[in-house]
């Protein structure tokens, strides 16, 4: 006879628990957020890059998912451009 394994109860950390939409009800493949539908894609990040964007989900309560969207949403080409630059070393015109 096997035995069975119980799943630990583990728990997670805040910004991975899925946020309440006061007044909205969640459908699958209808957005809540914005006027499209978010899709899933792949992020290789160091486990220093990884830490702060935990760090930045806590901070605003939010998950990591949204954290990016929200910095991609709202920076413009040149502030990008600084940050990279002030990253590398490289003059920004």
């Amino acid at each position: 006879m096997k035995k069975s394994k119980k799943k630990q109860n583990t728990e997670r950390p805040k910004y991975s628990i899925k946020q309440a939409h006061p007044g909205q009800q969640c459908l699958r493949n209808v957005p809540i957020f914005y006027d499209e539908k978010k899709q899933p894609i792949s992020l290789t990040l160091t486990p220093t890059a990884i830490k702060k964007l935990a760090e930045l989900a806590l901070m605003v309560e939010d998950s990591r998912s949204q954290v990016i969207e929200q910095l991609l949403r709202n920076i413009t080409p040149t502030q990008a451009k600084k940050i990279i630059a002030k990253n590398q070393d490289i003059t920004v015109e």
